[in-house]
């Protein structure tokens, strides 16, 4: 019986934290991006932005995600010839 109620916790738990992550993703990936300076979250950011038809913060994230570095960003940076100031 206890077998049944620690495993009812644990799917709760995964559940919950499955509703929180998806709830919310973009501004998890957005603080990343901004305070901890991660290239690949800014990335995420703009693809997420773009999902949300927001095209003109999805270029900032992937201007920034550039300017940290990170080379998929740069390379659809060059293929947009967006300006990217380092």
């Amino acid at each position: 019986m206890k077998y049944h109620y620690k495993m009812a916790a644990g799917i709760f738990i995964i559940f919950m934290i499955t509703v929180l992550y998806t709830r919310y993703e973009l501004e998890l990936y957005t603080w990343f991006c901004e305070n901890e300076e991660n290239g690949a979250a800014c990335f995420v950011a703009h693809n997420l932005y773009l999902k949300e038809k927001s095209p003109e913060t999805a270029k900032r994230y992937l201007k920034m995600s550039c300017k940290l570095d990170y080379e998929i960003a740069c390379d659809l940076v060059n293929k947009k010839n967006l300006p990217v100031q380092k």
